[in-house]
């Protein structure tokens, strides 16, 4: 390939990259919570299908990543573990500031998470399968903005 050519793909990656955080900036900071947007919807599903790295939560963990979803059933089954303190940072990020509630049911096991409190009138509820098997029922309620 000549070095004006190398150029021109070098341009163009650099353009397409500009361009998909213009957009992440756009959608980010235009989108507003209006009356009757699934706003509680939303940040379940976005917390739910996020991806984490085993080594991000775990000092013996590898490099490899695994689902929230997951990760909140196993956290279900043993009762807890690192899993909670990231779900709960990322929901009062995902939240922000508003009072939060997440309720997670996984085969026998529930836990909730979150403080809660008074007017909380926005929820969600979903199912996500979960790699090993079986599905983690999570339903989250979140106070208006």
């Amino acid at each position: 390939m000549s070095r004006g050519g190398m150029l021109a793909m070098m341009d163009a990656m650099l353009f397409a990259v500009v361009i998909m955080v213009a957009s992440a900036f756009l959608v980010h900071f235009l989108v507003q919570d209006t009356p009757g947007s699934d706003v509680a919807a939303d940040i379940l599903d976005s917390m739910m299908s996020s991806e984490v790295r085993m080594s991000d939560l775990v000092p013996e963990g590898d490099g490899s990543m695994v689902r929230v979803s997951d990760l909140a059933a196993l956290m279900v089954m043993e009762g807890g573990g690192p899993a909670g303190d990231f779900i709960t940072e990322a929901m009062d990020a995902l939240c922000r500031g508003r009072p939060w509630t997440l309720e997670l049911s996984f085969g026998e096991g529930s836990m909730v998470l979150g403080g809660g409190g008074p007017g909380m009138t926005e929820g969600a509820r979903a199912e996500y399968p979960v790699t090993t098997g079986g599905v983690l029922f999570a339903e989250i309620r979140i106070q208006p903005s």
